[in-house]
């Protein structure tokens, strides 16, 4: 399955709350990641990409739980989730802009 169709079914489930079948899709996303230990920066840098948009989506599914929940304790929940979701979606941008920023750095070494 294609990686971004995985992701993108996944953002949909999200936004939907459509929580069938996403089993499957997370399974699938899941090995994509393994499978990425031995491959090309450009593959990983793209992987990054698509969770951070998978990380983004959380982030502001989660917000707007927290928002319409009316029981404390569940807005308490969302809320945190949005928090740790956010939390990894910056250390995912902080990774492409490693990563970019090595590729860039070795591209100038190779120029000279």
């Amino acid at each position: 399955m294609d990686p971004d169709t995985i992701v993108s079914q996944l953002i949909s489930i999200l936004a939907t709350k459509g929580l069938a079948g996403t089993e499957s899709a997370f399974r699938a996303l899941a090995q994509l990641n393994a499978d990425l230990q031995d491959k090309p920066s450009d593959v990983i840098l793209q992987a990054l990409s698509r969770q951070a948009a998978l990380l983004e989506a959380m982030t502001l599914a989660n917000t707007c739980d927290a928002v319409q929940a009316q029981k404390p304790d569940h807005k308490a929940l969302f809320t945190q989730t949005a928090l740790r979701c956010q939390k990894a979606h910056l250390a995912t941008l902080g990774a492409i802009h490693k990563l970019s920023q090595d590729r860039n750095d070795a591209q100038a070494l190779e120029a000279h």
